[in-house]
């Protein structure tokens, strides 16, 4: 039986060392785990703090799907930020204690008063002040007037994200854009070419992250009177931006009710009732 060649057995050697690295899982340190646990941890829906709305967003899941870009309409005085602070507290009090909401704050409004109203109104009495401040030191306002501002911000978190070192967002379960308009309007004026070209870029910005952490993010809107329906102000074609929409009005009789404009399992426009109290000073 004739011996084999030593330059056939080291090629033989040569591509088995090949196929083995190819199949053998990559070895990775516990910080390159981070973005994995970060995904595993922030799977669950986060709740609107109302169950028919809940229902709407995803049905038998219940609320703002994680990794999902969302826009919040509503005119002028529809309750939107009011809205939000319901939804907030509601979760405040039902998330863990180590978890965090960020709000980012393009109107230079938030107000962590009408925050701590919404808080002690869902609890049903005052909370003691070690507990409110508790509460409210998990949420993390950034001030963004302008996107000279946004997108540093997104720049940042992304660079904590791809670190080795743990990430202060990874314990984020839900972030709020208050607002895309207030956001845009310093920086391109009238100009409806730049609203949406800027408006895209935003939103690509937002869906990554909202992916890369795990999230639902909420973008919060202006919308005009159109045929006494509402719309969003920056048209049509931002609504492809966004994952679903949803708008905030009063209907004839005075009720305000929620409207889910654009959804991938639902035929729209479909509405619910969402009375809240408002607590605006």
């Amino acid at each position: 039986m004739a011996m084999p060649d030593p330059q056939d057995k080291l090629l033989v050697s040569h591509f088995a060392g090949q196929a083995a690295q190819l199949l053998a899982p990559p070895i990775s340190s516990a910080a390159d785990l981070v973005p994995n646990l970060i995904q595993a941890n922030n799977t669950r829906a986060i709740t609107s703090g109302r169950p028919s709305l809940d229902s709407l967003l995803c049905s038998g899941r219940g609320g703002w799907l994680p990794g999902r870009l969302y826009e919040l309409a509503g005119a002028a005085g529809s309750g939107k930020t009011e809205f939000l602070y319901s939804m907030v507290a509601a979760n405040l009090l039902a998330l863990p204690p180590q978890s965090t909401i960020v709000w980012i704050d393009s109107v230079l409004g938030f107000s962590p008063q009408r925050l701590a109203g919404h808080l002690a109104a869902q609890v049903g009495q005052q909370l003691e002040a070690a507990q409110l401040s508790s509460l409210l030191n998990r949420v993390q306002v950034a001030q963004c007037p302008s996107t000279d501002a946004f997108f540093p911000l997104m720049a940042a978190i992304n660079r904590t994200l791809s670190s080795r070192n743990h990430s202060p967002f990874s314990s984020t379960r839900l972030i709020i854009l208050d607002s895309i308009h207030a956001l845009l309007a310093p920086t391109v004026g009238d100009s409806s070419d730049q609203w949406l070209f800027l408006a895209r870029q935003v939103a690509v910005q937002l869906k990554h992250l909202a992916q890369a952490l795990s999230v639902p993010i909420i973008v919060t809107n202006n919308a005009s009177r159109w045929n006494k329906r509402n719309k969003p102000a920056l048209g049509q074609a931002w609504q492809h931006c966004v994952d679903e929409g949803l708008v905030l009005f009063e209907d004839e009789k005075g009720k305000r009710k929620v409207a889910v404009l654009k959804s991938g399992h639902l035929s729209v426009p479909v509405s619910v009732n969402v009375p809240f109290m408002n607590l605006a000073a």
